[in-house]
């Protein structure tokens, strides 16, 4: 349906000089879709929506599967599938192997044809193996810079120093934000001494939530290895999110790029993968086991940053 569209553009616009920006609007229904590109760009743009010559249906799995199968992190689907409901797993099992984002009992037959914008390489599936539909979210129309603001990546005086400066003054739009993720800054900051101190706090409030069945374990029992993987759900995320603020000067980078950040949130949440509800609340118990089962450790901070001027 879409590369017809596509080339019939191409058609029209041979004789336009090279170089030239050229748009075309689309409309459906009560909705329009506008594409401006560059001549070149246009006529490049069917050759990504054509399935090489080489590559059928039954290849395009064989190449997908050898990523979202592969034999060497079948250790690693088993211990997600741990802290998975049955019918989850079963969910889970069948998007790794067919790649349809569907509900479960629907007929697939009609979903014949490979995506070509996946398939440009006819050797590699493009995408990471534990990739999951779920993992995901709407952050809606924000400016949001992912987690390149981790010690790891940029850090945030880098951030802060490159996009802060987009962000429009609180006079001519109060509402704008900059919205960056640190996913490994708790990970970052726990070290042995505070690990040691935490661990029985932290078992002993799991153990409300996955009363264990036996007291003893082996090494690699299946009930220990689900246990200590939702370790993170409970455990004091904001004392280390301050410490790593603290050693990496956030107070210092806001003052140098003149921004600041937000104390109440309008985008999103500062631990949106948190647990909300205490143990024995109403819905404490439906809750823990999705955000469990979730590809998300809870140790997600988003934190959203104003310019001051």
């Amino acid at each position: 349906m879409v590369r017809p569209l596509i080339e019939a553009v191409c058609e029209k616009i041979g004789g336009k000089a090279p170089g030239s920006i050229l748009g075309r609007t689309w409309t459906f229904g009560s909705r329009s879709l506008q594409v401006v590109l560059r001549k070149e760009e246009w006529l490049l743009l069917p050759s990504y929506l054509q399935l090489p010559h080489s590559l059928s249906k039954s290849r395009a799995q064989e190449i997908r599967i050898a990523c979202t199968m592969a034999e060497e992190r079948r250790d690693f689907r088993e211990r997600k599938m741990l802290s998975q409901s049955p019918f989850h797993r079963l969910c889970s099992d069948k998007f790794r192997t067919d790649g349809i984002l569907m509900p479960f009992g629907s007929p697939r037959e009609e979903f014949s044809t490979p995506n070509p914008t996946l398939f440009e390489d006819t050797g590699n599936w493009p995408m990471k193996d534990a990739a999951d539909p779920l993992d995901g979210w709407d952050l809606g129309k924000v400016l949001q810079v992912s987690n390149i603001s981790d010690a790891g990546y940029l850090g945030i005086a880098g951030t802060l120093r490159i996009f802060g400066h987009l962000l429009d003054s609180p006079h001519d739009n109060p509402h704008a934000t900059l919205v960056t993720l640190f996913m490994n800054a708790v990970e970052e900051t726990v070290n042995e001494k505070r690990e040691a101190e935490s661990f029985q706090a932290e078992i002993m409030q799991l153990t409300k939530y996955l009363p264990p069945k036996t007291l003893s374990f082996s090494n690699g029992d299946p009930f220990m290895v689900n246990m200590l993987s939702a370790r993170p759900l409970v455990r004091d995320v904001e004392s280390l999110f301050n410490t790593y603020m603290e050693f990496h000067r956030f107070k210092e980078a806001e003052k140098l790029h003149d921004v600041k950040m937000k104390e109440s949130h309008t985008v999103i949440e500062q631990w949106p993968t948190r647990l909300k509800l205490q143990h024995g609340e109403p819905g404490w118990e439906d809750e823990f086991k999705i955000k469990h089962s979730s590809g998300h450790s809870g140790n997600q901070r988003y934190v959203e940053w104003k310019r001051m001027n």
